[in-house]
């Protein structure tokens, strides 16, 4: 009988409930499948050249204080200014992403006078052939800004963080460049996802367990969207050539202006 039993309960599968994720007004029970296939994302590269845009606001867009913004990098090249994504027009970049010279990332938003008012600036140089998970969360209104590097909270962030509207409705977001000029991304990339309302209290770790497991494994991004609802960008393969095009965001599809994006050499943990 006891080894009857035994069998039994290894035919079911094995479900672990993890703790709600404290966020402000929403929770989700995470139910992991032990023994299931782990999540693994995949690597894109864009061609030096490469660069994609809306060619007008982000689809339901309004301005605001706060968002969160999560994505994989890998950076192989490095040297220059690299923009990963701009929402920006003119003077007004609201927000972008990007890498500068030293492959410290930055992220950074300004209101519609093009006075930046948000900046997550991080402290640490990245290598150039690893694999990181960048993940930033930030409201004006209650001067959270927050940063995190591979699950660790970055104390030393260089912030910026004034109470004031960001300019999220301006004209011409783009993708691996900063208005189509120069400073384009030609690095590696995977499943980057972007809020424009909403925050999360990243120091807490149930919250990061959304992007980013205990030993600094990809998490499938339906869990983050199961709490913070469907990013206004969410770039993921297997598509590589139009992993560009944001399908599967709500901001309103992008259109290839030049180079190409194709799968690159290594993927994510």
């Amino acid at each position: 009988m006891r080894a009857l039993m035994r069998a039994v309960l290894l035919s079911v599968p094995l479900m672990l409930a993890l703790a709600p994720p404290a966020t402000a007004g929403k929770a989700v029970q995470r139910v992991i499948t032990l023994g299931g296939s782990q999540y693994q994302p995949q690597g894109v590269v864009a061609s030096s050249t490469a660069t994609a845009n809306k060619g007008s606001a982000l689809t339901g867009v309004v301005d605001g204080k706060s968002g969160v913004v999560s994505a994989w990098v890998k950076m192989p090249n490095g040297g220059s200014t690299r923009y990963l994504f701009a929402v920006a027009s003119g003077t007004v970049p609201a927000p972008q992403l990007f890498f500068n010279t030293t492959n410290a990332p930055r992220l950074s938003g300004s209101n519609s006078a093009g006075t930046q008012i948000y900046q997550g600036a991080g402290s640490v140089n990245l290598g150039t052939q690893i694999w990181y998970h960048l993940l930033w969360s930030w409201n004006l209104a209650t001067a959270r800004n927050q940063f995190a590097l591979n699950d660790v909270i970055d104390t030393a962030l260089i912030a910026t963080t004034t109470n004031d509207v960001i300019n999220y409705s301006v004209n011409g977001p783009w993708i691996a460049s900063n208005q189509g000029g120069g400073s384009n991304f030609n690095d590696q990339t995977a499943d980057v996802q972007v809020w424009l309302t909403g925050d999360l209290d990243i120091g807490v770790q149930a919250n990061r367990r959304l992007f980013i497991d205990g030993v600094g494994r990809a998490v499938d991004p339906r869990w983050a969207e199961m709490v913070l609802g469907q990013p206004v960008i969410k770039l993921v393969a297997p598509s590589f050539s139009t992993f560009y095009n944001n399908v599967k965001g709500t901001g309103g599809t992008m259109t290839l202006g030049a180079g190409t994006f194709s799968q690159a050499t290594s993927n994510p943990p």
